[in-house]
């Protein structure tokens, strides 16, 4: 019989050796295509799950929680609501008998060998932790040929505006590679999201999405395959996590330290934050669609007084919905771009009405400035719009004589955004583009690089008549 390890290394070389037989398809085919892949590497790997997750009576009870057919309810087959629903009165029940002194619910209920049962036993010892080979300095030829060729287009559409537009091109395409990309002595690859050095499952999946159309060269299916290896290492050691680690930091951050109150937090030696977040393990592999899609008809859409019927961005199912959108990613605005279709919807008239709703100021977080709107946070403060959100308008975006102008204006807020500090933001104020929160954010970097890509030719065409809203 195989090993793990030996299992983890044929599929490594199948997934080698089925890319180079592929030819080159548009980025989401490109995507689908990754996303299969890892679906072969956890089916044959989760046969080996047992040894690094031991059972005990709270794992059991998880067991019986998620099961398609619980011992509680007569083995009747049911949905992945209804399980939901179960899953949660278990929950309360579990919680009320675990409350902290002050009276609060611990979500992880720490012991001295598993620190965050019941979600995941979660090792502090005896951790293998790869060291790094080396840190990119060498862009691959690949990545040196495309910003050429994306380069020269732009300065022959405009020579003084395209020079600028290059330079934006340049610095946003290629810095995940140059500033947050280090090669690991296990063959696996470790990016962190920028100037908060973790690396998030969310992050990393989208900050290589632009490199994905170049997979002929060998040095980016060596980082785009490593990812994933380390990826999935992370997702087996902790599948509640979001964001991880390699090793505890020099100098560390106050949740670094690993005292009590962060140890009941979930965190460990490689997990750094360990709140859920379903979108984390969507962007590593995109589960359970048709009952998602069925509890989006049932329950995620409501009737609203000036744009009919739109898609909530949050709902209890039970009659309650938050009707706003937030600029990060995932949300109601990127749902096409992240490949959202429904049967229920076959014509996209909601998503239609609820791109008229999000890009209103019946939207909460709908910012308008002197020159400048755009989609804000709740993480940010009011009147700041992010970049990411200008970004996704563009790419989700269907170009017709109706909406050139649109487009026109992506560009005209992004050019003013970067601040002349050749970057993409977090977010920035709709009245002093220099006013803005982190400089150095990888994935919204990668997102703009793929923006330009995706509509160079109509770029080259604003540029050559500066059309302005």
């Amino acid at each position: 019989m195989y090993s793990r390890g030996s299992y983890n290394e044929y599929y490594v070389r199948f997934i080698r050796n089925l890319s180079q037989s592929i030819p080159k398809r548009k980025i989401s085919k490109n995507l689908l295509l990754i996303y299969l892949m890892i679906g072969l590497i956890l089916t044959f790997n989760i046969l080996f799950m047992t040894d690094i997750f031991p059972f005990s009576s709270l794992c059991k009870l998880q067991e019986s929680v998620i099961s398609s057919k619980s011992e509680d309810f007569n083995h009747d087959a049911i949905s992945t609501i209804e399980r939901s629903k179960r899953a949660l009165e278990k929950l309360k029940v579990l919680l009320a008998s675990v409350m902290s002194p002050d009276g609060q619910p611990w979500i992880w209920i720490p012991t001295k060998e598993y620190p965050s049962v019941p979600y995941q036993p979660t090792f502090l010892l005896n951790q293998t932790i790869p060291k790094p080979l080396y840190n990119i300095t060498d862009l691959p030829r690949s990545v040196v040929h495309e910003i050429n060729r994306v380069c020269r287009r732009l300065k022959q559409a405009d020579q003084v505006g395209g020079a600028i537009w290059c330079k934006l091109f340049k610095k946003t395409y290629s810095d995940t590679l140059v500033t947050t990309t280090t090669i690991l002595d296990d063959k696996s690859t470790y990016i962190i999201t920028g100037d908060i050095d973790l690396m998030w499952l969310r992050d990393s999946s989208a900050q290589v999405h632009q490199y994905l159309t170049l997979w002929q060269d060998l040095e980016i299916q060596r980082i785009v395959e490593g990812l994933i290896c380390r990826q999935i290492q992370f997702i087996f050691s902790n599948p509640y996590a979001s964001a991880f680690r390699l090793t505890l930091r020099p100098n560390p951050p106050s949740d670094d330290s690993l005292e009590p109150i962060h140890v009941q937090k979930g965190r460990n030696l490689h997990v750094a934050m360990h709140n859920y977040e379903l979108d984390s393990l969507c962007y590593h592999i995109v589960q359970l669609h048709a009952d998602i899609l069925s509890g989006i008809n049932t329950y995620g859409i409501v009737n609203h007084e000036n744009y009919g019927k739109i898609y909530a961005f949050e709902t209890d199912g039970f009659s309650q919905h938050l009707l706003i959108d937030d600029a990060n990613i995932p949300s109601l605005l990127s749902a096409t771009y992240l490949g959202f279709k429904t049967p229920y919807d076959p014509s996209n008239l909601l998503m239609q009405s609820t791109r008229q709703f999000i890009l209103s100021k019946g939207n909460p977080y709908f910012f308008q400035g002197k020159n400048v709107s755009g989609i804000g946070s709740q993480h940010t403060a009011a009147n700041y719009v992010w970049p990411m959100a200008i970004i996704m308008e563009g790419l989700t975006t269907i170009i017709n004589n109706n909406t050139i102008k649109d487009l026109d204006y992506v560009w005209q807020r992004l050019e003013a955004s970067h601040a002349y500090t050749f970057s993409m933001h977090e977010s920035f104020d709709v009245n002093n583009p220099t006013e803005f929160t982190r400089e150095w954010f990888a994935w919204v970097n990668s997102l703009f690089a793929e923006l330009v890509l995706t509509h160079l030719e109509h770029l080259e065409d604003w540029l050559c008549f500066r059309r302005t809203i």
